[in-house]
């Protein structure tokens, strides 16, 4: 397989201590996911929105360059967060900060793997 010139960002974001109203919101995701995604000049193609009951979300932005996914499982406080982009490094940290500075947490975890 031929080497490719674009960089292939895989992020792993986990948060701990959130907000449990907030990452309940649908509201919440929709506006924190799309402006993460133009912070970072992500073209989104289509997203999915799903509210477990009696609780949780589950949302994916399907990127021209790849994903944005949250889970959320708020009786842990805990959203697990996933953004994999062939965009750039400069754009995907941009939108990571974005989801950095906007879900409220008393804890993260940011792993990154470069994907060839």
């Amino acid at each position: 397989m031929q080497n490719r010139s674009l960089s292939n960002n895989h992020y792993f974001i986990d948060f701990w201590g959130c907000d449990t109203e907030q990452i309940e919101s649908i509201d919440f995701w929709k506006e924190t996911l799309f402006n993460a995604a133009n912070e970072g000049e992500l073209e989104v193609i289509d997203s999915l929105f799903h509210k477990f009951e009696p609780q949780g979300f589950t949302a994916l932005l399907l990127l021209a360059t790849s994903h944005l996914s949250i889970h959320t499982w708020p009786e842990d406080k805990y959203v697990a967060c996933d953004l994999f982009s062939c965009s750039g490094e400069k754009n995907a940290e941009k939108a990571v900060e974005y989801l950095l500075k906007k879900i409220k947490h008393n804890k993260y975890k940011l792993k990154k793997a470069i994907r060839n």
